[in-house]
């Protein structure tokens, strides 16, 4: 798999995989959207007990994905349709770190809101463009683009929490719950000495979460959206 991003699970109660596994229904029928290699797929079953469906288009991640999900899609999100019908209904959609990578996210969304069930839910990750790191980076004159934080050469798509929120109300689901990821280690200041001295320590990264959830869209790393499909 040389020169192929490959994500880890993160078991970190506050970063974007355990958040996302928090917001799943047990045991759920699940699609897993940009699975690449299945890791957090895997967690979805074994600790929520559901059944899983990837979808990633990287075929070099086939093979790991396929042997630890429970079915396996090689397809681009906007190419589904002509692989999976509309009438294969799921209880969640999950989309973790992906949105942010497409051209159109808002097109992907209104594509996936199709494949759940009435009062299923879609969870997604999306990174935070308004945290307060990049706000001072910004009156400083600089949008300087890097290879693992918010403004990932990656990233084409960029969101706040209003437009994270409008990005669901497009497709018609109703937002029920915008979680978040701390980000205030994004400023380097902050991470190379608060961070440093408490980081370690179990209540500080619950404080820090806390404090995020109260001020998100100044402090979060990444919004956890949790929208439901409902009939109108």
């Amino acid at each position: 798999m040389d020169g192929y991003w490959v994500s880890t699970f993160n078991p970190a109660p506050y970063d974007s995989h355990m958040r996302v596994l928090a917001h799943l229904p047990l045991a759920a029928r699940v699609l897993d959207v940009g699975c690449n290699t299945g890791e957090l797929g895997a967690q979805m079953k074994a600790l929520r007990g559901c059944y899983v469906v990837g979808v990633e288009k990287n075929p070099a991640y086939r093979d790991l994905a396929g042997q630890r999900l429970d079915e396996i899609i090689v397809a681009d999100v906007m190419d589904l349709p002509g692989l999976l019908s509309p009438s294969c209904q799921f209880d969640a959609v999950v989309a973790a770190d992906v949105l942010e990578h497409l051209p159109n996210p808002w097109a992907a969304v209104r594509l996936l809101s199709g494949y759940l069930r009435w009062g299923g839910r879609m969870i997604v990750s999306l990174p935070n463009v308004a945290n307060y790191a990049l706000r001072l980076e910004l009156l400083r004159g600089h949008f300087r683009y890097n290879s693992t934080t918010i403004l990932a050469r990656g990233h084409l798509c960029f969101f706040t929490i209003s437009s994270a929120q409008e990005l669901f109300q497009q497709a018609g689901l109703i937002v029920e719950h915008v979680d978040v990821t701390p980000g205030l280690f994004v400023l380097p200041a902050y991470h190379g000495t608060v961070e440093r001295i408490f980081g370690r320590w179990r209540w500080y990264r619950r404080l820090e979460y806390l404090i995020t959830l109260a001020f998100k869209n100044l402090f979060a790393f990444q919004f956890i959206v949790v929208g439901k499909k409902v009939e109108v």
